[in-house]
C-alpha cells in the first residue's frame, strides 16, 4: 500500500439511540486524528439529527424513510462517502462504541507499517476487559483471545503483547479500511439486515488484502444493559441469535469467502443451545436449512 496523507471518515448506522450516538461523537472529538462522521439514521429521528448536527465534528446526516438494517445503512453511508468525499480511510463503528483518543492513529500507523488495508482494535468492555475479539489466524492466539472470563486489558497486554497479528474476520464494533479496499471489495450488503454484515464485509477484504488486529488501539463497546427478564427482550434476542446462525451458514456454504469461519460453526450452535435449550432445535435446524441449503441470508429479523 502506498503511503498517503491520512484523511479519515467514520460511518455508522443508528436507530433511535441518540444518547449513545452523542457519547460516541464526544469520544471522536478527542481523537488525535481529525475525523469526519457520516451518520445514517434508520429511524428519521429528530433527536438523532439534533445530536449529529450539534457536534463540533464535521458531520453528515443521512435520514432514511425506512429502516434499512445495519448492512443497508452502512452501505448507504459508504456510498455517500465514495460519491461525495475525498478520504484515505473509512472508520466503521457501532453507535454504542467509545473510541480512545489515539485509536485511529494507532490503527493507521499499523496499516502503514505492515502494508495492510484493514485494521481492527482491541474491543473492551465497560470494565476494560478484552471481551470481543476478531478472527486471529493463529490458532493459539485465537484461543487466548477467546478465553473466559476475559482478561483485563493491562493483563492482556502483558501476556499477549502489542505486536499486530493477521486476521481474517472482525466484528463490526470498530474496524478501519482503506478507500482502495472499499472500492475493490465492495460495500456492506443490505441482504444482511442484522448480525453477520460485519463478517461478510471483513472476510471479503481479508481474502484480498492483508488485515491486522492492532492490540494497542482500543475501543470500548458499551451496549445498553438488558436484564433479559421481559418476554419481549428475550424474544428479540432469540430472533437475532437465529439471524446470526442463518447468516453464518449462508456465508460458509454459499459464499466463496466464508470458509475461514467454518471451524467456528459447531461452537456457535453449541452456544445457541446453551442459552436457549434444546427445545430450540427446530429453529436451529431451520437456520441451517435456510442459510446453507436454500442460500438465503436472514434478511430483516422482524420477518423470520
Amino acid at each position: 500500500m502506498k503511503s498517503s496523507p491520512l484523511d479519515v471518515v467514520a460511518v455508522l448506522a443508528t436507530y433511535k439511540r441518540p444518547q449513545l450516538l452523542q457519547r460516541l461523537l464526544q469520544s471522536l472529538e478527542a481523537s488525535t486524528v481529525p475525523v469526519r462522521v457520516i451518520v445514517v439514521d434508520n429511524a428519521c429521528d429528530t433527536e438523532t439529527q439534533k445530536v449529529t448536527t450539534s457536534s463540533s465534528l464535521k458531520t453528515y446526516y443521512i435520514p432514511n424513510a425506512e429502516n434499512l438494517g445495519v448492512g443497508g445503512g452502512l452501505a448507504k453511508g459508504e456510498q455517500f462517502a465514495l460519491d461525495n468525499l475525498t478520504f484515505s480511510h473509512l472508520l466503521i463503528l457501532d453507535d454504542d462504541s467509545v473510541v480512545y483518543p489515539d485509536a485511529v492513529e494507532q490503527l493507521w500507523q499499523a496499516m502503514e507499517k505492515h502494508g495492510a488495508e484493514m485494521a481492527v482494535p482491541a474491543i473492551l468492555s465497560e470494565e476494560e476487559a478484552v471481551a470481543w475479539s476478531p478472527g486471529v489466524k493463529d490458532r493459539a492466539r485465537f484461543a487466548f483471545l477467546h478465553q473466559r472470563p476475559p482478561l483485563p486489558y493491562a493483563l492482556f497486554v502483558e501476556r499477549f503483547g502489542l505486536a499486530t497479528v493477521p486476521v481474517n474476520w472482525s466484528t463490526g464494533i470498530a474496524m478501519m479500511v482503506s478507500r482502495e479496499a472499499l472500492q475493490e471489495c465492495g460495500l456492506h450488503r443490505d441482504i444482511f439486515w442484522i448480525r453477520g454484515e460485519d463478517l461478510d464485509f471483513s472476510l471479503r477484504i481479508s481474502r484480498r488484502f492483508p488485515s491486522l488486529f492492532v492490540p494497542g488501539a482500543r475501543v470500548k463497546h458499551l451496549p445498553p444493559k438488558s436484564s433479559m427478564t421481559s418476554l419481549s427482550e428475550r424474544q428479540a434476542e432469540y430472533v437475532k441469535h437465529q439471524a446470526m446462525l442463518q447468516n453464518i451458514c449462508y456465508l460458509i456454504f454459499r459464499c466463496s469467502h466464508g470458509y475461514p469461519i467454518l471451524k467456528h460453526l459447531p461452537g456457535n450452535y453449541l452456544r445457541f443451545f446453551e442459552i436457549w435449550g434444546f427445545r430450540s432445535l427446530p429453529h436451529a435446524l431451520r437456520t441451517f436449512w435456510r442459510g446453507a441449503v436454500l442460500g438465503r441470508p436472514f434478511g430483516a429479523y422482524r420477518n423470520p
